[in-house]
């Protein structure tokens, strides 16, 4: 009986994302056609792209300039999206490149783990563990720290960090499995 019930809410979840991907397709659709309908585009992404963007360039007024950045490049672009592919990993796409071009004019830090906008603290209990969560991640190479990025601030589905990162969604999966496995492990 648990075994049905969970495949039937896998089943509603993956409809569900169906229904999601539809509806951003819908609006890729009407914004090729009329650039004011890109708005709506805008409004399902903006917060994302501003999280994401901040924990790599810890600066509230970089963050803003680059998502204003990355909302204009593709609202100028988006006659080139391939609407076989995720609109939210080719916007992704965008807000990355962008940030490792700001990284690379600005030699900033892609994650400051002491800026107030770093909430791990509020999910953990313990201060301490937080402290040691923290001092893991610093040793995180950055293309590791990018890849939990994309998944926990971002949001974006191992399927969609494939197709922005060009890998099979299996081994962004195994690669984000391994880079938890070896935080757990070092955190006991």
């Amino acid at each position: 009986m648990l075994l049905e019930e969970s495949c039937k809410q896998d089943k509603e979840e993956r409809d569900q994302e169906i229904e999601a991907d539809q509806k951003i397709l819908d609006l890729v659709q009407a914004a090729k056609k009329d650039q004011n309908a890109f708005y709506f585009l805008y409004l399902q992404f903006v917060d994302r792209i501003y999280s994401y963007i901040l924990r790599r360039v810890a600066s509230h007024h970089d963050a803003e300039d680059l998502v204003s950045e990355v909302f204009i490049r593709a609202m100028k672009h988006i006659h080139r999206f391939d609407e076989r592919n995720s609109f939210a990993a080719w916007l992704f796409r965008i807000a990355r490149n962008l940030t490792v071009d700001h990284y690379r004019a600005n030699r900033t830090v892609w994650l400051d783990l002491n800026d107030e906008n770093f909430t791990l603290a509020e999910t953990l209990p313990d201060p301490d563990m937080t402290l040691q969560l923290k001092d893991q991640l610093r040793k995180l190479a950055p293309d590791e720290l990018d890849l939990l990025n994309l998944r926990y601030t971002a949001r974006l589905t191992f399927v969609e960090i494939g197709q922005l990162l060009g890998k099979r969604p299996d081994a962004v999966r195994k690669a984000h499995n391994k880079i938890l496995e070896r935080l757990r492990l070092n955190l006991e």
